[in-house]
């Protein structure tokens, strides 16, 4: 499902996966006469933080064997990172720059979730005729605690106020979200469109027994504005999951405490469980528990059935897929929200539904299968545990 396509835009373009990933020395290409040299970090790349990574122009023709190859100055570098595994995931155009040694560059790299990414530079030297190159990166899931080698950096954070101000169950409340810019605290008011829409609110009792996904409208102001009616009380996380323009897929979270009683939501038990009836569907998680590992990407494969057995064959696109999955972890916080493989045509036409999902660690999943028939959503709920 590579949905990232390899452009010539000088003579040639190189896709690199260099083997010494991590060392000091980082990934190395040749393209004409010029060599890029991009300096991953020794401890490689990781989600969830964002890093300036240098790079290294240089004539390579010119090559001396004591002064080495003059570098490249004042080049236009534009850079691209996608996903080809994530093939409905925006691309980043993330920003780049001039270091302050000679034929040295860094651009700013974010990944919301461990995986291989693709980063496409443009190289433009001076008066030449512009080349590209693309190095596949690895990148881990999100480092935690005394895992974290520098301060945590996230690039931006999600701000929730609500009218009235304590929210009670049963009674209507606005939100109002917006994300913001952590660098300098500005409101982000344009967005690209992901999955036919500027964003997905998941909104999660801590227990993970409630679940909504909903669609603010935005504002001019840069505000998602719902109206929206808690059913229970409780302890909740809103995940807000959108796509700052050019800054590819973005989540961010916060809290909210919501007075008034649990109700009749009693919280389903924490136990594996694989299976649940949904409006007469019965949906089902095929893969064998010990193949739930964290760190890799999995296919997850649904079967779809009726009462009698037999496949369900009319699920309906919705929200520009055949279905979506929301996974939470037991903490209430690590979330997942994975799309169906769109390499296969009959995905969600013959009873079954995979998923290309990563779960970034180990632990009890509480996961959400929507799918739509008949214009209704319908909304499966399953448990897992992922080992490492």
């Amino acid at each position: 499902m590579n949905y990232f396509r390899l452009s010539l835009i000088a003579a040639v373009s190189l896709l690199v996966s260099c083997p010494t990933f991590g060392q000091s020395d980082g990934y190395l290409a040749r393209v004409g006469k010029y060599s890029v040299q991009l300096r991953v970090p020794a401890a490689g790349l990781n989600a969830g933080q964002e890093i300036d990574v240098e790079l290294h122009i240089a004539d390579a023709s010119q090559d001396d064997p004591v002064q080495g190859a003059p570098p490249v100055v004042n080049a236009k570098l534009a850079a691209t990172v996608t996903m080809p595994l994530m093939a409905s995931m925006p691309a980043q155009s993330p920003k780049t720059h001039q270091e302050g040694v000679a034929g040295d560059y860094g651009v700013i790299l974010y990944f919301p979730h461990g995986g291989d990414y693709l980063l496409r530079l443009s190289v433009t030297p001076p008066g030449e005729t512009p080349f590209s190159v693309t190095f596949k990166l690895p990148v881990g899931d999100a480092l935690v605690g005394s895992a974290l080698k520098r301060p945590l950096t996230m690039p931006y954070s999600l701000v929730l106020n609500t009218t009235p101000a304590v929210v009670t169950s049963g009674i209507n409340t606005e939100l109002r979200v917006n994300i913001r810019r952590q660098s300098d605290g500005a409101i982000v008011k344009d967005f690209d469109t992901v999955h036919e829409r500027k964003i997905h609110l998941m909104i999660v009792r801590k227990d993970l027994a409630v679940f909504s996904h909903e669609h603010p409208e935005l504002d001019a102001d840069g505000n998602f504005k719902l109206s929206f009616t808690f059913q229970t009380g409780g302890e909740y996380q809103i995940f807000a999951d959108s796509a700052p323009k050019g800054a590819g897929a973005v989540v961010v979270s916060t809290g909210i405490k919501v007075n008034g009683p649990a109700g009749n939501a009693v919280a389903r038990s924490l136990e594996v469980n694989l299976s649940d009836v949904v409006d007469g569907v019965n949906v089902r998680l095929q893969n064998p528990l010990t193949s739930l590992k964290s760190g890799r990407t999995l296919a997850l494969n649904f079967s779809l059935r009726d009462s009698n057995g037999a496949n369900i064959t009319n699920v309906e696109p919705w929200l520009g897929a055949a279905a979506h999955l929301i996974l939470v972890h037991q903490d209430a916080l690590t979330f997942v929200h994975s799309h169906p493989d769109e390499t296969s045509p009959n995905n969600g036409k013959n009873g079954m539904l995979t998923f290309n999902a990563r779960f970034p660690k180990p632990g009890i999943y509480r996961g959400w299968l929507q799918f739509q028939r008949e214009g209704k959503v319908s909304t499966g709920v399953i448990t897992v545990k992922v080992t490492s």
